[in-house]
């Protein structure tokens, strides 16, 4: 199992403090572009609930149902404060969860909702991927745990052979561990994959009895990176735990990253 070690080119680094943003000095080979748009993908995963998704105080996406996903949506780079309002409610209503994120310019970045173990409203930054592993015919698969339940355990792999692929996979955190330079509120990271098909179930942490939800089989190709994504409750009644799968084509050669 090999975690993608690749970032964003041309990102410097974010120290996001309560009332500044500082950036490093980039260098001109890898300054960031403040010009061209990025691309927001938005996942709705809090159950019952209809949101609107807002970002610097304007709607981007509204009347967004459980399990949707919206986008890619052209917005401009750099800081941005995101936030999500139960539909119908006034934009000038307090949001019900908010953060301070980020869109880099020609790359995928998500917006999620999720629900905690306590069934209170989060918010939450991913940001896929942007470069293909070197070993061709490979790609990234990622993971994401937005249910309910507070630690999983994922297994996966050929079809045919399963295996445990990620133990512990705490709440609204995934397969890769969070990058400084976003203040550890996003991050940038996948399991590196044979082009194949692959099944993937999770279960509650050291508990391999019942599944949480069906397991969800994808094929993997070439040239794309994936995003495989579990929200829900499984204890709720009926039960709303389901998965997603999102797909990205990479938006950063690896010629790019070694370019002086």
């Amino acid at each position: 199992m090999r975690l993608s070690p690749y970032r964003i080119v041309g990102i410097a680094t974010l120290v996001l403090a309560a009332s500044s943003v500082v950036m490093a000095s980039p260098s001109p080979s890898n300054a960031m572009d403040m010009t061209t748009p990025g691309m927001v993908t938005l996942v709705q995963g809090i159950p019952g609930k209809v949101i609107n998704f807002y970002v610097n105080g304007s709607v981007i996406a509204s009347n967004v149902k459980y399990g949707s996903v919206v986008g890619p949506i052209s917005e401009p780079p750099g800081i941005q404060m995101a936030s999500i309002r139960l539909a119908g409610s006034s934009p000038a209503s307090p949001a019900i969860a908010t953060i301070r994120t980020f869109v880099v310019s020609s790359a995928n970045v998500i917006f999620q909702s999720d629900m905690t173990s306590t069934g209170a409203a989060t918010f939450t930054t991913i940001l896929p991927p942007s470069v293909l592993p070197a070993t061709k015919q490979h790609t990234w698969v990622e993971f994401w745990n937005g249910t309910s339940t507070a630690n999983i355990d994922i297994y996966g792999g050929p079809t045919s052979v399963p295996h445990p692929l990620v133990d512990t996979l705490p709440i609204n955190n995934r397969s890769a561990t969070p990058q400084p330079w976003c203040h550890n509120s996003c991050y940038d990271g996948g399991i590196d994959y044979a082009v194949g098909k692959y099944t993937f179930t999770p279960y509650a942490s050291k508990s391999k009895t019942n599944p949480l939800m069906a397991a969800r089989t994808i094929n993997v190709q070439a040239g794309q990176i994936y995003l495989v994504d579990f929200l829900g409750s499984a204890t709720s009644k009926p039960s709303t735990a389901m998965s997603l799968v999102l797909q990205f084509a990479p938006t950063v050669s690896l010629s790019s990253l070694t370019a002086k």
